[in-house]
């Protein structure tokens, strides 16, 4: 009954940052939906220009060099990039809350004293992360379904399931590193700083790896390495080896950072 409670509060205290996000999602596919048919209707066009372009710069921004269907044009253009970083964004925002900003501002001590183990108060922020984050891919990503059917368009609602898994999947696995850094800080600001300094890294090393070929093994050191909704558009699934890699990632992370803040001293 507690750890309810306990999901509950998390929820309440950060459902602002989750709504945020989802409404800025929704607005984004809104936009690219709105501008489609334009997309469609240039098609020739599209392709001469994407052809043009590097190989390595097309699969590091997720770029197809085929007239897209509307999946394939979200691909691309939104939830190969833009979605994924609105996804990190938002994840370390809500890390930062878990821990290290009850503790920055001396309210640890309150959930401390309430009869529940520290694992479960963590266990219990992550829960709570995970439903908001299931949310945020609902309304951001999901919700395309019916958007696409409110405007004729034909599209593969499998394929939008399978997007919205590796997208909820990668988010999961930020979510278990920002759960870490909350673990051993004592500042939601530094929290922001070490989450997004790894993910940018990441980034770089992806954007490397995919532009020069010497570097290309260090893309398995990347989580953006295996995202790519391009690919799943075009297979029609997604890799065992990203849902493997996401899920032992988000795990072992998580149980480091649970494993801290068993052991740390909270002030109160």
């Amino acid at each position: 009954m507690i750890f309810c409670s306990l999901v509950k509060q998390a929820l309440r205290a950060k459902r602002a940052l989750w709504a945020t996000y989802s409404a800025i999602g929704l607005g984004f596919l809104f936009l690219y939906i709105a501008v489609f048919p334009s997309i469609q209707s240039q098609s020739v066009d599209y392709n001469k220009i994407f052809a043009s372009l590097p190989k390595g710069l097309m699969i590091a921004l997720n770029i197809s060099n085929e007239t897209p269907t509307l999946m394939g044009y979200l691909s691309s253009k939104h939830f190969g990039l833009i979605w994924l970083f609105m996804i990190a964004l938002v994840v370390i925002a809500y890390g930062g809350f878990v821990v290290a900003k009850e503790v920055e501002t001396r309210t640890m001590g309150f959930l401390l004293a309430q009869p529940i183990s520290r694992i479960k108060l963590y266990l219990a922020r992550f829960s709570a992360g995970a439903i908001g984050l299931a949310v945020f891919v609902v309304f951001s990503e999901a919700v395309v379904w019916p958007l696409a059917r409110v405007y004729n368009y034909t599209i593969d609602v499998k394929g939008v399931l399978l997007v919205g898994l590796a997208g909820y999947l990668f988010g999961l696995s930020i979510m278990g590193l920002s759960f870490m850094f909350s673990a051993m800080s004592s500042s939601a600001a530094r929290v922001s700083a070490w989450s997004g300094l790894v993910m940018l890294a990441m980034y770089a090393i992806y954007i490397a790896s995919s532009l020069m070929s010497d570097l290309d093994n260090l893309k398995y050191l990347s989580l953006f390495h295996y995202i790519a909704p391009g690919d799943i558009i075009t297979n029609d699934s997604i890799a065992m080896s990203s849902i493997v890699t996401f899920i032992v990632f988000s795990v072992v992370t998580a149980a480091i950072g649970a494993l801290i803040f068993q052991k740390r001293q909270v002030q109160v």
